[in-house]
């Protein structure tokens, strides 16, 4: 999986909002499956919004995949099995 931070840019190039995860690199970085797990266990949601995270289809499919009753909330849990 791969994913980053969002920000909300109006037309003026101002930033009106952003998520409020927490950063665990100021560079892109590789982290381990032990380091996603010690991640998750430290800050719970540590990995960005569903709207920015690209997954490798055959984990996805593996995991599961997204979960229609789930709903909205389908991408945060998946992104978690994954």
């Amino acid at each position: 999986m791969c994913t980053s931070l969002t920000k909300i840019i109006d037309e003026q190039g101002n930033i009106v909002a952003e998520n409020k995860l927490p950063k665990l690199s100021g560079n892109p970085v590789f982290l381990s499956p032990t380091d996603c797990l010690t991640a998750l266990r430290n800050f719970e949601s540590w990995a960005a919004a569903g709207n920015t995270a690209i997954y490798r289809k055959k984990a996805l499919l593996e995991s599961g995949g997204s979960i229609k009753e789930l709903g909205a909330y389908s991408d945060g849990f998946i992104r978690k099995v994954v």
